[in-house]
């Protein structure tokens, strides 16, 4: 799964939340976990902004991402969606202990 995020695609995720970054960071390390809805929007924000760069907001597809999660399960998209949002905090020097 090729998923990337960048500070627009991020934006677009709280926008369609309706939720500040924190509180979508806060959802995800919280004992219970994210939301679907919160897994599904982080996942077509981080498809579109590998393919497209900083239009993610125009291609973002939260149907697909619901599908690609029923596809490929809940846990195996958690870890990539993870995986990309840790490489974005290294890249700008959010990673914890920076």
């Amino acid at each position: 799964m090729n998923l990337k995020f960048n500070a627009n695609a991020l934006c677009a995720v709280e926008r369609a939340l309706k939720q500040p970054f924190a509180a979508i960071i806060a959802e995800l390390e919280s004992e219970a976990g994210p939301a679907l809805s919160t897994l599904r929007a982080l996942l077509a924000a981080g498809i579109a902004s590998a393919k497209w760069g900083d239009f993610v907001t125009v291609a973002m597809d939260e149907a697909e991402a619901g599908r690609l999660i029923d596809q490929r399960g809940v846990d195996a998209v958690a870890l990539e969606v993870g995986k990309a949002l840790r490489e974005y905090f290294v890249t700008v020097g959010l990673a914890r202990g920076n």
